[in-house]
């Protein structure tokens, strides 16, 4: 109503003034009816922005995980040639079959030298060059993030222990009247 009432006064004001005072006429009206439609559609063009902050740390999230899941680290090298081991290629096997195609990136943990991060991309290169003959190659990356991982060997001695531990199997006793059935 506001807006109608501004409209209608200027509107007259206009009529009433000489015809020198007209000289930036049209331009005040399309401020007008420019300020008008970005009032009347205020919250949309924001949206979006917001929307995008909003998932910008999900996203780098989701970079970061995939990151340290296709990290090879240092117990899927052999410590004395760095080339990789049988769960090493076991598991850069899955990152190049199984994964996503945009998430076909194999990060390998730098090593305490130059040489051995060399020989370790050198064998993971190799080692995909064989898996994948035909086609473009994964990149493969030096990460210094070190993955919050355990060594397969590890969990399965733990789990072997468990199991160990755990008392054989037994029906509880049965009481019919007061007596035990034997």
């Amino acid at each position: 109503m506001y807006r109608v009432v501004t409209a209608a006064l200027v509107f007259a004001f206009s009529l009433s003034a000489a015809s020198d005072c007209c000289a930036g006429w049209h331009e005040f009206w399309n401020g007008i009816k420019t300020d008008f439609r970005r009032n009347n559609c205020w919250p949309e063009p924001f949206y979006h922005t917001d929307r995008a902050a909003k998932r910008a740390p999900m996203a780098i999230m989701v970079n970061n995980g995939w990151q340290r899941q296709n990290t090879l680290s240092d117990y899927h090298f052999d410590s004395e040639t760095n080339e990789l081991t049988h769960s090493g290629a076991v598991k850069l096997h899955w990152i190049i079959t199984q994964t996503p195609l945009n998430r076909r990136t194999v990060y390998v943990l730098d090593g305490l030298t130059q040489d051995t991060t060399a020989t370790r991309v050198d064998s993971v290169q190799q080692a995909v060059a064989k898996i994948l003959p035909d086609g473009p190659m994964p990149p493969v990356m030096r990460t210094s993030v070190i993955p919050r991982t355990t060594p397969s060997e590890t969990v399965d001695a733990i789990n072997r222990k468990a199991i160990a531990s755990q008392p054989d199997p037994v029906l509880p006793k049965l009481m019919i009247n007061g007596n035990t059935d034997q």
